[in-house]
């Protein structure tokens, strides 16, 4: 059988029955898939047998499949706003699916520790390429972003016509003449411009000279861009929605679940894939983001309404990251991924190391002295080991051909900056 002439076939399939899912009339399909689980949930750990564990494993993955597939060919006719991220989002939240999501993740350590990486890649899909300032936008913040962004998208195009002479065929071609060199040669130049003098006439002939390094083999795939160059918008609902899930899953589900799963890599258990490493030091860079701009935008509405006598909030949600043992793992990936030349996997953990170092900066700032005590063993431990600092030399060292985003400006930039 020929697997690659069928899977446009397949991927087509899969997009229609996700789209019966989620449109479906009764708008219960995943709440029923949902509630058919929880019977198995309930039962304890020591007491669930093979055939519960299947059933709350089958309910997961029917979920992580439903966050991976998308249209495989959007057209003008055919869309795919039926099966997209918001339209995912949305379905989620109104059908009890995030809440699954949120009481596995809370619960992994003691009654669901088989289910962590399955957990985490349906939080990967859902999350993956959306802006983290965007979702802490409200409305009017976010039509004048796009304004503005638009703004600055035609003012960059009008720019770039007011930089380049118009010209036309006379232009170009109405008047050649030569131009004697000191050594006696001769060159051709045309245009009108290079009537105004000899020394013009060499100006315009060595402004025609452009140098091209050539781009060379790409056997390795390096220019290529990755799943962490995209970029995905939400609509006013899905942003809603996913803000809230983001802001409990801080709450509840982000300890637990990242430190059974950063045990799990340590262990090199089975469950595991090469790509759900990369995905978690992605998604514990996303989640780190998300809590600075949720703690900036906090004290930017508490300092609107007047509100100056509050306790601060620890960074205590995200502990499991901010130890040790993690950075040690952190950093063993990297340096294993950098000699292998897994550029992808690098960014991955590239993204994650700059994203402990904002937030490390913030904790510095913090006026909780558990947190200014963290981040100080914090500091003292990366910026005084040989071994960081050489790979982060490195690493900036040894761009070639990768995508910008690789290096500039949430990567290898941001690291030295920091």
């Amino acid at each position: 059988m020929n697997h690659h002439r069928h899977i446009p076939v397949l991927q087509f399939a899969q997009a229609s029955y996700k789209s019966a899912i989620l449109q479906h009339g009764s708008r219960k399909i995943l709440k029923d898939v949902v509630r058919a689980g929880l019977p198995a949930m309930a039962i304890p750990t020591i007491e669930r047998g093979e055939r519960d564990e299947g059933i709350i494993k089958l309910i997961l993955f029917v979920v992580r499949n439903i966050t991976i597939i998308e249209h495989p060919m959007p057209n003008e006719n055919d869309t795919g706003e039926e099966i997209n991220r918001s339209a995912t989002i949305n379905a989620f939240a109104e059908q009890n699916v995030f809440d699954l999501l949120l009481t596995i993740a809370s619960g992994i350590a003691d009654d669901f520790r088989a289910q962590d990486g399955v957990v985490m890649e349906a939080i990967y899909h859902l999350v993956k390429g959306i802006d983290v300032e965007s979702l802490f936008r409200n409305d009017e913040e976010e039509a004048e972003k796009r304004g503005k962004d638009l703004t600055t998208l035609l003012k960059m195009e009008d720019d770039m016509k007011r930089s380049k002479t118009a010209s036309t065929r006379h232009n170009r071609f109405g008047t050649s003449l030569w131009v004697e060199r000191n050594d006696g040669t001769r060159s051709f130049v045309s245009g009108q411009d290079a009537l105004l003098g000899r020394a013009t006439g060499l100006e315009k002939l060595d402004k025609s000279k452009k140098y091209k390094k050539s781009a060379g083999s790409d056997r390795k795939g390096i220019t290529k861009k990755t799943e962490f160059d995209m970029t995905v918008r939400l609509d006013a609902s899905a942003r809603k929605h996913l803000r809230t899930f983001v802001e409990d899953f801080i709450d509840s589900g982000f300890n637990p679940l990242f430190l059974s799963i950063r045990r799990a890599i340590d262990r090199d258990v089975e469950r595991l894939l090469d790509s759900h490493t990369r995905q978690y030091f992605y998604l514990v860079a996303w989640f780190l983001d998300a809590e600075r701009v949720r703690r900036r935008v906090t004290a930017k509405d508490r300092k609107k309404r007047g509100i100056t006598t509050v306790e601060e909030d620890s960074f205590g949600v995200v502990a499991a990251v901010l130890n040790h043992e993690f950075l040690v793992t952190l950093q063993r990936k990297m340096v294993n991924w950098f000699d292998l030349k897994q550029w992808t996997e690098l960014q991955a953990g590239m993204r994650c190391f700059t994203q402990i170092l904002y937030t490390v900066q913030d904790m510095t700032l913090s006026p909780i002295e558990d947190d200014q005590e963290i981040a100080e063993n914090i500091q003292n431990r990366l910026f005084y080991e040989e071994t960081t600092m050489d790979l982060v030399h490195n690493i900036c060292k040894s761009y070639t051909k990768q995508p910008f985003k690789w290096v500039f400006p949430t990567t290898c930039h941001s690291i030295v900056h920091r």
